[in-house]
């Protein structure tokens, strides 16, 4: 069993650490004022983010600019994740990936618009170990997010020597996009509603299962590994 976690809203909120970090590293790099009103962050991938940012400000040749950004929202981010005492975990995340982490049955990834090192920082700053997700999918590996949940599962193939079919993955996310790149792969969804969408919008969306949170560890996991058909 392999369950993938998406990090902001689902895990934890960086907030007021994120946004801002990322838009003033736009401002720094690219020397002008960057507008964002209107453009929602929640299940997108950071490099298209920047990407579609920076056409909206007519920014030619954005990938000349890009690892310099890239650079400073980490400097950034971490500067603000330490002044405001980090992210702050979202009820039930603790206790659900320790008691996932502990099992032999399972294994834990990530499916995140995150770049690898902010997405870390990030889980690092509430206390978890981010090496304990071993099959990662971030941002910057695909074109959509439709496809992180296959990268991830190849990933683990390839570098771990360990199979996991579609089938018996499930994707943890907050957004329709997480519920939707769930359904593409054939994986399950759990969808919670910790961040901007609420039930009917992640029902809508085809999440198998919608919870306010992650508090309830015992009645999660028996879903997860399938012990229980309930929904929710």
């Amino acid at each position: 069993m392999l369950i993938l976690l998406d990090i902001d809203g689902t895990m934890l909120l960086a907030r007021p650490a994120g946004v801002p970090s990322f838009i003033q590293a736009m401002c720094e790099t690219l020397e002008q004022e960057i507008r964002y009103e209107g453009r929602r962050f929640s299940g997108g991938l950071d490099p298209l983010i920047w990407r579609g940012l920076c056409a909206d400000h007519g920014v030619e040749r954005p990938h000349v600019h890009h690892d310099r950004f890239r650079r400073r929202y980490g400097e950034l981010l971490g500067a603000a994740l330490d002044a405001q005492g980090g992210a702050s975990p979202l009820p039930g995340v603790h206790r659900l990936v320790e008691a996932l982490a502990g099992r032999s049955d399972v294994t834990l990834g990530l499916v995140t618009g995150n770049y690898p090192e902010t997405g870390r920082m990030k889980i690092a700053s509430i206390g978890i170990d981010p090496d304990l997700f071993v099959a990662t999918a971030w941002g910057v590996d695909a074109a959509s997010r439709r496809l992180l949940p296959r990268v991830a599962l190849d990933r683990l193939r390839f570098r771990f020597g360990r199979h996991v079919s579609p089938g018996d993955a499930v994707v943890i996310g907050d957004t329709p996009k997480d519920v939707d790149c769930a359904r593409y792969a054939g994986c399950r969804s759990l969808a919670v509603t910790t961040g901007l969408f609420g039930h009917d919008e992640l029902r809508a969306a085809g999440a198998d299962r919608v919870v306010d949170d992650l508090e309830e560890t015992d009645a999660l996991l028996d879903w997860l590994l399938g012990r229980s058909g309930a929904g929710g």
